[in-house]
C-alpha cells in the first residue's frame, strides 16, 4: 500500500440534495464535557435504592424476569470511526447546508443479539456482575461507590461498569447484572458488545431508579463514559444501531451544535433487509485461540489512534484523506437505498483502501521519523511514542519493524495478514472485503458481492474458508484451535427490547424526536448552540 491512491474512484464531499428529511432526531440534555469526570449530581435519581430493591424482590420472587436485549452492530461499512467524538468536531466544515454534508455512519444491525439480566443480588449491599462469555465465571463484587482514580476513571475499566453506573450514578445497590450468552462468532470481536451491555445498564439504573432518562440521554451518556470513565475508544454508532434495529445512517451533529446529537434515518425498509442478506457474509479470516484466550491482541484502539494523530494534526496526506470519507459514505447509503450493489462493492473497497493509507501514512511518518530523515514535526511524535519508547500500547510496531524495518511502510495494522491478501483477492474479483471496526489481527470482516450468496460462497471457499458451524466456533473460541470460515449474515431488525420492567409499572426511556418531512434548517432549529 502507498501513501497515493493506487486504486478506484475517489469520493468528493457530497453536495446536499435532501429536502424532506425524515427519522429520528436523539438530542440529550443532561450538562457535562467529554473528557471530564461527570459531575456529581448530574442524574437526579427519584426511587431510594432500598425501594428500588424491594421492589425487585417482590417481583422476582413472583416470577417476573428482567431483562433488556439488544442487537449488536452488524455491518458499519464506510462513514466507519466517523462517529467518533473527535472525528465529528474536525470532519464538520463551516457553512455545511445538509446531513449529506456531514460526518455520517451507516449501520445493519446483526442478528448476534447480547441480552443484559438483572435480578437481586446475594448481598443487598452489593453490586454483583458475571459474564461467563468474557471468563467472568464468578461474580464481580463490589461494595460501595466505584472510588475513580485521580485521572478521574474507573480503576478495573469497563469491569467496574455495573456497579458504576448502578451505584454512582443511579444511588441503586443490591443487584446483580448478568451478560447472558453470545453467539460464538461475535465474540471474536469488531461488533461493539460493549455498546449494547452499556446502553443497557444505563437503562436499566434509569428505570429503576426513576430518573427516567431518555434514549438520547442514554446514547450520548454511553458514548462519553466508554470513552472517559472506563478508558475506552468509541463513537455512537453501536449505541444508535442497538436502539433501532435495522439499516439507519446516523448523521453526526455534534459538529453543528452544542451537544453530542445525532440524526438517525432509515436506508431500508423491514422487507429489503433479506435482499441485503443475499450479498454479504461475515468473515474471520484466521484467528488462533489457545486454552479460550486469543492468541494475538487486537489493535483496534493502536489504529484508531494513529487515523486520529493524523486528523489532529491536520496531516497533508491524512487529512484530505479523512475527508473523502465523507462523500463515500454518502454515496455508499444512497447506492444501498436503491440496491446498487455494484456501487456499494465499489465504495466500500475504497474505503478501506483509504483506511489502509492512512495507516501507512503514519507509519511511514514513524520510520523516518525515527531514522532522522526530514518530516513534518508531527511525526517526530510518532516516533518517539512507537519505535522509541518501550510502550506496550505500540509493541506490535516495533515488532513488526525489528522484521520488516523500512517495508513496515507498506503494512496496514488495520487489514494486517492475513486480512490484506484476502482483500486484495477479493478485489480482483469483485468481492468488497472489510474489517469491521477498527480492524486489525483476529477482527471479523464484511464480505460483499453484487452478484449474490453463491459468488461469495464459491470466492471465500476457493481461499480456504468454510462455512461455520456454530458449535465448533464455540468449541475453538473457549478452547484451542483457529477459527477461520465465513457465516451467513442475518440482520437484526428490532429496536432495543425491554422484558418484566411494564409489570412493575416502569415505562422504557422516552423515544427520539421523531423527523417528518422537514429541511436541514428546521432540524438545526430543534438543536441547541447550533454554531454558525
Amino acid at each position: 500500500v502507498s501513501t497515493q491512491s493506487t486504486w478506484g474512484r475517489r469520493f468528493a464531499r457530497a453536495a446536499s440534495s435532501q429536502t424532506n428529511i425524515n427519522g429520528h432526531l436523539f438530542v440529550p440534555t443532561l450538562k457535562y464535557s467529554f473528557g471530564k469526570p461527570l459531575p456529581v449530581g448530574t442524574i437526579q435519581p427519584k426511587t431510594p435504592a432500598h425501594e428500588a430493591l424491594k421492589t425487585l424482590k417482590q417481583a422476582s420472587s413472583a416470577g417476573v424476569h428482567f431483562s433488556i436485549t439488544g442487537h449488536m452492530r452488524g455491518l458499519d461499512g464506510p462513514g466507519s470511526s466517523l462517529d467518533l467524538p473527535e472525528f465529528q468536531l474536525r470532519l464538520t466544515e463551516p457553512g455545511v447546508t445538509g446531513i449529506n454534508e456531514l460526518p455520517s455512519t451507516l449501520t445493519v444491525a446483526s442478528g448476534f443479539e447480547s441480552t443484559v439480566r438483572i435480578e437481586p443480588a446475594s448481598d443487598p449491599e452489593a453490586i454483583e456482575y458475571v459474564a461467563t462469555d468474557y471468563g467472568l465465571y464468578k461474580p464481580h463484587v463490589n461494595k460501595g461507590a466505584v472510588v475513580l482514580t485521580p485521572q478521574g476513571k474507573c480503576p478495573k475499566g469497563m469491569l467496574d461498569a455495573p456497579a458504576y453506573v448502578l451505584t454512582n450514578l443511579f444511588g441503586l445497590k443490591g443487584i446483580r447484572v448478568t451478560v447472558e450468552a453470545i453467539a460464538p462468532m461475535a465474540l471474536a470481536g469488531g461488533m461493539e458488545s460493549s455498546n449494547v451491555f452499556l446502553t443497557s445498564l444505563l437503562a436499566a439504573g434509569s428505570m429503576l431508579s426513576g430518573a427516567n432518562l431518555s434514549e438520547a440521554d442514554i446514547f450520548a451518556l454511553a458514548v462519553k463514559l466508554e470513552n472517559d470513565e472506563f478508558s475506552g475508544l468509541t463513537g455512537g454508532q453501536g449505541h444508535l444501531c442497538c436502539l433501532l434495529g435495522g439499516a439507519h445512517r446516523h448523521v453526526w451533529l455534534s459538529g453543528v451544535c452544542d451537544s453530542y446529537a445525532a440524526f438517525s434515518h432509515t436506508v431500508l425498509p423491514e422487507a429489503s433487509l433479506l435482499d441485503l442478506e443475499k450479498h454479504i457474509m461475515l468473515v474471520q479470516a484466521g484467528k488462533e485461540y489457545l486454552n479460550g484466550k486469543a492468541v494475538t491482541a487486537r489493535t483496534a484502539a493502536l489504529t484508531n489512534n494513529m487515523w486520529t494523530d493524523l486528523l489532529r494534526d491536520n496531516d497533508e496526506v491524512g487529512l484530505p484523506l479523512h475527508k473523502e470519507k465523507i462523500g463515500a459514505t454518502a454515496t455508499y447509503t444512497a447506492a444501498l437505498a436503491r440496491k446498487d450493489f455494484k456501487t456499494v462493492v465499489e465504495v466500500v473497497q475504497r474505503y478501506t483502501e483509504i483506511r489502509d493509507l492512512i495507516t501507512c501514512r503514519w507509519l511511514t511518518l514513524a520510520v523516518d521519523a525515527h531514522l532522522g530523515r526530514q518530516v513534518p514535526e508531527h511525526a517526530k511524535a510518532y516516533a518517539k511514542k512507537s519505535l522509541g519508547a518501550d510502550d506496550g500500547e505500540y509493541k506490535v510496531v516495533r515488532d513488526l519493524y525489528a522484521i520488516h524495518k523500512e517495508g513496515i511502510k507498506k503494512i496496514s495494522l488495520y487489514t494486517l495478514d492475513p486480512i490484506s491478501t484476502l482483500v486484495a483477492k477479493g478485489r480482483k474479483e469483485g468481492v468488497a472485503i472489510m474489517p469491521l471496526g477498527a480492524g486489525g489481527p483476529g477482527a471479523n470482516s464484511i464480505a460483499i458481492s453484487a452478484e449474490g450468496d453463491q459468488h461469495l460462497r464459491s470466492f471465500l471457499h476457493s481461499n480456504g474458508l468454510p462455512e461455520l458451524e456454530p458449535e465448533n466456533v464455540r468449541k475453538i473460541i473457549t478452547g484451542t484451535g483457529l477459527l477461520k470460515g465465513y457465516a451467513p449474515v442475518v440482520t437484526g431488525k428490532h429496536p432495543l427490547r425491554y422484558t418484566g420492567f411494564d409489570k412493575i409499572g416502569l415505562s422504557p426511556p422516552s423515544a427520539p424526536i421523531k423527523i417528518v418531512n422537514e429541511t436541514y434548517k428546521q432540524l438545526l432549529a430543534r438543536l441547541p448552540g447550533v454554531k454558525a
